[in-house]
């Protein structure tokens, strides 16, 4: 089975195509990346923060002063092709024989909507 992108858009930009930062060089947004079967309908969420060296410092700082995000991928300045190839090439590589597998592999690059999900009894 081949995972296939079905969307990306941050909260503001349902769509990645239309965001167009102010600054290339200092962003910090969370991607919500829908990723499904190639053939039939439906997808899972998963999310990545996509940060440049400058808008790292602009992400919640904790009291021990670590940051802690998710999943991170740092890119020296924003650029929507270079986001798009690293997402397609990353998903291309999570080909498994059923859809759990492929979500296994998907959950090391990116934060899955039902992560920690337990199915009440």
């Amino acid at each position: 089975m081949k995972p296939v992108i079905h969307g990306v858009g941050t909260f503001e930009h349902p769509n990645l195509r239309t965001f167009d930062p102010d600054d290339p060089g200092d962003v910090a947004i969370i991607l919500e990346v829908d990723i499904g079967r190639r053939k039939g309908k439906g997808s899972d969420s998963f999310a990545l923060q996509v940060v440049t060296p400058r808008g790292i410092a602009r992400l919640p700082v904790r009291e021990d002063g670590t940051i802690t995000s998710g999943r991170i991928l740092v890119v020296p300045e924003y650029d929507f092709d270079f986001v798009w190839i690293w997402l397609e090439s990353v998903v291309e590589q999570c080909t498994a024989d059923s859809w759990e597998g492929c979500v296994e592999k998907l959950r090391r690059k990116f934060d899955w909507e039902f992560e920690g999900y337990r199915e009440w009894r």
